[in-house]
Order: C-alpha cells, then structure tokens, then sequence
C-alpha cells in the first residue's frame, strides 16, 4: 500500500512540478510573441517593478516622492540570480548604494526555461496582462466594452460589496466580497449613463445616477488601454477564466503537493487533483495552441514508466515549497505587527483631536479632492450623469408622442426673457413633469448653450450649478412629503440664495 501511495505522490508531483510550470511557462511565451519581444527584452523593461518584488526599499529608479509597495518577499535571492547579471547595471544607478539587484540588467541570451512555477506564475499575473485580454477579448471575438457588460452586475457589486441592486436575481445574490473592491472613481472609469432607469428607479431620489445600476453601460470604445493597472487586475483576476486557471494551479500547488504528508497521496486524493489539473493544463493548451503536446505529457505522467530515482527530487521540491510559505508568513508577520502598533499608539494619541481636526481640515480636503477628481476627468464629474440622464429622459418624453403642448407652455415660452422662475403646479398625476420636460426639450432647442439638467434632491442643486455654464434645471418635486426638506435646512445650506445668485432659468 505504501508503495502505491509513493507512486500517487510522484505522478501527482511530475503533473505539478515540471507539467503545470510548462504550461505558466507557455503563458509567458504567448505573451512575448504577441508583442513581438524577447524574454530578455521583457525583464529589461520590467526591471524595476521585478526589483520591487525582491526589496521593498527605495531604489536608484524610484522617482521623488515614491514610495515602494510595502510586501513580504516574492522572489528570493537564487531567483533574482537567474534573471539579472549583477555586474552589468543601467545607466544612472549610483554606485555607492550596497551590491544588490538594483538597476541590474537582464542575463544576455535569457530563455525562459530558467523559470520555475512561482517565478512563471509572478511574471504573468504582475506583468502578462496582454495574455489574458487576449484570451478574454480577441480569442472570444469580444470588444472591452462587450466583456464588462457581460460582467456588469458582479463588477456592480466589487463596489457596493454589501447592497442589493435592482439586476440582483429575486432568488439571492451571494455578494463576490465581504470589503469594497472598487470606488467610485474606478466604476466611473468603465461605465457612464446611458439610458433610462428602470421602473424601480424612476421615483428614487436619484434616478439615472450611477448608482443605479439599470441606466448605466461601458462607455462606447473602451480599450484596455482607458485602465489602470489596479482595474484591470480587478477585472481579471474576477472575471477572466484563465486567470482563474492559473490560480487553481497554484491552489494545487501549495495545498495539494505541498501539504502530501511524508511524500504519499491517497488514490482518492490522487485522482481528485490529478483531475483538475488536466483540465487546467488543457485549458492553458488550447489557448497557446498545444493541446496535442499538453495531451501527450499528462498521459505519460499518468500512465508512464516511473524512475523512483526522481522521488527524493520532488519530495525535496515539497519542503522547498513548505519552507517558503513559512517564511512568507514570517515576513507578512513582521511587517504587520508593528505597524499595528503604532497605528494603535497614533490613533490612540489623535483621537483627542479629531473634532478639532474635522471641523478645520474635513472641508478643505473635500475642496481639493473634487478638484483632483474633476481635473482627472476632464469635466465636472457630478454634472455629467445628470445631463446625460436628463437628455435620455427628454428623448423618451419626445418618442412617446403623447404629449399635448399646454398652456403653461406657452407662458414659460413667451415670459422666459422676463422670469428666471417657472412654478408648475397640480395635483398628481396632472402631467407637471412631462409639462416641465417639454419647457426643457424648447430650452434646448431654442438655445444649446444652455445645460439641461432635472433632479430630484434640492441639495443637488450645489452639485450642478457652475458659474462656466448657463443652465435650465427642473426641479422635480423636490418638496415632496417624503423628503427631509424643511424651510430651516434649506435656509441654513444657503440653496435658494445660490439659485438666485447667477442668470439662471429654474421651473
């Protein structure tokens, strides 16, 4: 018995150690040809961040102000050995600094068969991201903006991680994560207002918003080169079925072979593993096209003649494997700890202060972050999803053809040279929105200088009224009884001296 569970452990090692490590390694490969480079040309262009995944201090190509990310060791010593020439550095590293990797070049002539699994696996998921767009997009005949509407709702809910939406089946959504994955700025970067929300949506305080999940698409023409690095490894790691691959390989890897037990598998756990492994190397195979060779290795290790010579081999590649996952543990240990102590000494000196600090700094710091995030886009961010919704809604009113110009209309035409003001008034159901719709759709028509905007909130007046623009804004019974809008709150945030103070048209 004991034999057959040496034999279990070795097959089992042969598939992850050298078969799972070809097909990483295939990956790598793939990602090369497609843009054209070699394998030594790829470290040299990624040399800094390959530093930054051995050391984590500051380095000769660290710009002002930069500050390396903070995490346990990735590649170790041997491993950066096998990459860089150590002799031969770039030019402006500053020769004082002690003998490391850093400004290292790449090994003249480096092949990527000195990879092994976590060097192969670390290359691809920090800087192969070519390779999996190319699986998920070209090899599936997608656009971009096919895949994150395909991935819409899930992608919806790595931001609001623990709120229902309307896409959520009436059978129970499980939640992707238990923390926020994304923000707002990241949701906005893939997917802008597009359309009408839905009936669910078109009496909530903010219909259209991006919030609502209903009336926003990807935005037209979107390319993988509109994300940043941190989106689209949010995307692929989530979303991306080869990505997914790779981490069941490497699940394997580590729990799998590298928990065997003295070098023995059961047939049970043998089979169970050895199965998803193939189904994972075949899968790498068909999109690096060698299923014909991936096929041809997995049946000998399977079924071949073993050399029990190699037994030591991988059982010593077991320990190796268990070593560095110890250390790695040490490492993210020794990092954490004490920077959760002083955080704890910090906040326990601060806290004294943080009404003091909030009354002065909250403000200012509001002030420059919308600044930033209005510069990153080039426009004014909260002013965008309500023309946008505003526009659809109009286009709706007007295909509807239901309408019968009135004669409040009329008045709001004729006067509107005279008045800033329009009061439309009625009860429910008398038509005052589609009525205040109409005076928009003539606003517009007679005047595009004019921004067309309709909400539902009179704070959100502060949020569209510029001082660069002439605007028209309907104000859609933001009175309502429902609503938390009394005469003392409006007065006390200065909302209808701002409506006052510019040339301005409001209904």
């Amino acid at each position: 018995m004991s034999s057959r569970l040496k034999e279990n452990f070795l097959r089992h090692a042969i598939l992850v150690v050298d078969h799972s490590k070809d097909a990483l390694i295939s990956l790598v490969e793939l990602d090369l040809s497609n843009n054209g480079i070699s394998f030594e040309q790829f470290i040299n262009n990624n040399q800094h961040e390959i530093y930054h995944l051995h050391n984590s201090s500051w380095c000769c190509q660290c710009p002002n102000g930069y500050n390396p990310p903070r995490t346990s060791r990735i590649l170790y010593g041997q491993q950066m050995d096998l990459l860089f020439d150590i002799t031969s550095k770039k030019s402006g590293h500053k020769s004082g600094r002690s003998v490391d990797y850093c400004c290292s070049t790449a090994r003249p002539g480096l092949r990527t068969d000195i990879l092994d699994f976590t060097m192969a696996r670390c290359l691809l998921v920090n800087f192969c991201f070519d390779v999996f767009w190319y699986n998920c997009l070209n090899q599936q005949g997608k656009t971009l903006e096919d895949f994150l509407n395909n991935h819409k709702h899930d992608i919806y809910h790595l931001w609001q991680y623990n709120t229902p939406c309307c896409e959520c089946p009436s059978s129970g959504y499980i939640f992707p994560n238990s923390r926020p994955i994304l923000d707002q700025t990241n949701w906005i970067q893939m997917f802008n207002p597009v359309k009408l929300p839905c009936s669910n949506h078109k009496k909530r305080p903010i219909p259209g918003s991006m919030h609502s999940i209903c009336s926003v698409a990807a935005m037209s023409g979107i390319s993988v080169t509109h994300l940043n690095t941190y989106l689209s490894k949010v995307v692929l790691q989530n979303f991306c079925s080869l990505w997914q691959t790779v981490d069941t390989l490497v699940k394997i890897r580590n729990v799998d072979y590298g928990h065997a037990s003295a070098g023995e598998m059961t047939d049970q756990e043998y089979n169970k593993s050895v199965n998803t492994i193939e189904l994972s190397i075949m899968e790498i195979g068909r999109v690096c096209n060698k299923e014909s060779h991936f096929k041809g290795v997995i049946h000998d290790a399977k079924h071949g003649t073993l050399q029990y010579t190699l037994f030591e081999k991988y059982k010593d590649s077991m320990i190796e494997t268990l070593a560095r996952q110890d250390e790695f543990s040490k490492n993210v240990t020794e990092i954490v700890v004490p920077r959760l102590e002083r955080l704890e000494g910090k906040i326990a000196f601060k806290a004294k202060k943080i009404p003091t600090v909030i009354a002065e700094k909250i403000p200012k710091i509001i002030g420059e972050s919308v600044e930033q995030f209005q510069e990153t886009l080039g426009q004014k961010p909260t002013n965008q999803p309500f023309i946008c919704q505003t526009y659809f809604e109009i286009q709706s009113h007007v295909k509807e053809r239901t309408y019968v110009e009135t004669n409040a209309v009329r008045k709001c035409r004729e006067n509107a040279d005279k008045c800033d003001v329009f009061v439309i008034y009625g009860s429910e159901g008398t038509g005052k929105t589609r009525t205040g719709l109409e005076i928009l759709r003539q606003f517009g028509s007679t005047d595009q200088s004019y921004d067309l905007i309709k909400i539902s909130i009179l704070e959100e007046v502060k949020q569209v009224i510029t001082d660069k623009r002439k605007i028209v804004i309907l104000l859609d019974d933001v009175f309502r009884t429902n609503y938390n809008c009394s005469c003392e709150s409006v007065k006390s945030k200065n909302i209808l001296d701002l409506l006052h103070s510019g040339a301005r048209s409001y209904l």
